[in-house]
């Protein structure tokens, strides 16, 4: 440990807000100083504390960093401002200290960036009998059908931007993400 220590002039932590205590220990015996460590990391994310991660720690040595040593990672480079501007309006209030994220290039199409898709179920009465299932393949079915029209329509309108080209195309099933509450059903989808 003195030999990593005594070579290593900084140290970089990605994921901070996931580092638990036996990592946190290890920094104090490399002597990792505050003036040497480069920590990356969002509170908001942390999803190990099932592995003893301790998010807190991250707020801790981010108030002890003077806010000149700070650098906020709003501006996003990958996703289109619609889909940045949902995002904060989603999340504003639900987060202490939210920082907005700020889009780094200007909208690709006129298309929408974000579209929800709400349906009501064809067995309305069956859900009310307990049929989650047959809810949810009408809903499964639902979304099939919009994203085969989307796949389909040749419009002016494309809803994607070629990764390679950096043009308008029209959206192909590699591009879609589905965001799912829970897997339970998944399967349907």
């Amino acid at each position: 440990l003195e030999a990593a220590s005594a070579s290593a002039r900084h140290i970089l932590i990605d994921e901070f807000q996931d580092t638990n205590h036996a990592q946190e220990e290890l920094l104090g015996l490399l002597g990792v100083r505050a003036d040497s460590l480069v920590a990356v990391g969002d509170d908001d994310q942390g999803i190990y504390r099932f592995r003893g991660a301790v998010p807190p720690e991250f707020l801790k040595l981010r108030k002890a960093v003077p806010e000149r040593g700070q650098l906020q990672l709003t501006e996003n480079f990958r996703s289109q401002p619609g889909v940045l501007h949902f995002v904060n309006a989603l999340f504003h209030d639900s987060f202490d200290d939210y920082e907005a994220l700020v889009p780094h290039r200007k909208a690709a199409t006129d298309a929408p960036a974000v579209e929800f898709l709400w349906t009501i179920p064809q067995h309305a009465q069956a859900q009310t009998r307990g049929n989650v299932e047959a809810a949810r393949r009408d809903e499964a079915n639902a979304i099939a059908r919009r994203l085969r029209q989307l796949m389909d329509e040749s419009s002016e309108e494309t809803p994607v931007v070629d990764k390679e080209t950096k043009e308008p195309r029209q959206l192909r099933p590699g591009d879609v993400a589905i965001l799912f509450r829970a897997l339970s059903d998944v399967r349907l989808y």
